[in-house]
């Protein structure tokens, strides 16, 4: 039996069902409209960026260091900037862009000779994402879909995949399961390559995220935490990321509108992890 073709099957009908379920509790609530509005006056004073569900206009330039997986000495530094932008009729649709610069050292061998050291632009994303259900009195409160692509746009063979990929996702919004200010939002999301350059390997994976977010004091501080499992099919191997973040408003310490700070540690479980321990600080704008 192949236990990951399992896992992603039934996870992916899980959030399907799930989804569909919700969805169609839509046309019983006749209470729906006013609880929407109410959640979505809600989101307009939270600038914190964490809210998956709140479409607003971010910015955010982010550096992380990554101590890699490898036998001797493995270092990766990426900065990236990330631009989000609402658009459609009513900002029923959210664009995000990231585009990423990246140095990257690697022994892996450990005979103290860098097999790798290159630096430049890496691999850009584009994701389009949309809510088609959000009702706030509903247990399961949202259900969001999207597609990211994946561009082969890396300078250098070691800072890219070499490959053009999509990524479909959904995942479910659980709104305030940990008192107000909070959610939890697991999701599954499924990559392939469509076109690789000669002698590059084939991407197929996929990523079960367990995102859980809860904002304190008004949202001016929050903390996450963000297991995402990975799950790839080409290689037959596994491995988890954990993340955790806690951030802060800055509004009030510098006068500004929307501006915060956060720091994410992150950490590879399983043999296969791409880097042991990673570290990520970044400044960020929403308005």
């Amino acid at each position: 039996m192949n236990i990951k073709a399992t896992i992603f099957k039934a996870v992916l009908a899980g959030l399907l069902i799930i989804g569909w379920m919700s969805t169609s509790a839509l046309a019983q609530d006749n209470t729906k409209g006013a609880a929407d509005e109410a959640y979505k006056a809600e989101m307009k004073k939270d600038k914190t960026g964490t809210n998956p569900l709140n479409f607003t206009f971010d910015v955010r330039l982010i550096n992380e260091y990554q101590w890699l997986n490898t036998d001797g000495d493995g270092y990766q530094d990426v900065i990236t900037l990330d631009y989000r932008v609402p658009f459609g009729k009513n900002n029923k649709w959210q664009l995000r862009i990231k585009a990423r610069g990246a140095s990257l050292e690697a022994d892996f061998n450990d005979d103290g000779i860098d097999d790798v050291n290159e630096s430049g632009f890496g691999d850009t994303d584009i994701r389009f994402m949309t809510i088609p259900y959000l009702n706030p009195k509903n247990f399961i409160g949202a259900a969001a879909v999207g597609a990211e692509f994946f561009l082969n746009t890396a300078t250098e063979d070691a800072l890219g995949s070499g490959a053009f990929s999509v990524g479909p996702f959904v995942f479910l919004g659980i709104l305030n399961p940990f008192g107000p200010g909070s959610i939890f939002a697991p999701g599954y999301q499924h990559i392939f390559s469509i076109d690789e350059e000669e002698g590059r390997s084939r991407v197929h994976r996929g990523v079960i995220d367990l995102y859980a977010i809860k904002t304190f004091g008004a949202n001016q501080f929050w903390g996450y935490l963000d297991p995402q499992i990975v799950l790839d099919y080409e290689n037959d191997i596994e491995f988890m990321l954990v993340e955790v973040q806690v951030g802060m408003m800055m509004d009030k310490l510098i006068g500004t509108n929307g501006h915060s700070i956060y720091i994410l540690p992150s950490f590879g479980v399983g043999a296969y992890r791409p880097y042991d321990v990673s570290l990520e600080v970044a400044y960020k704008v929403v308005w």
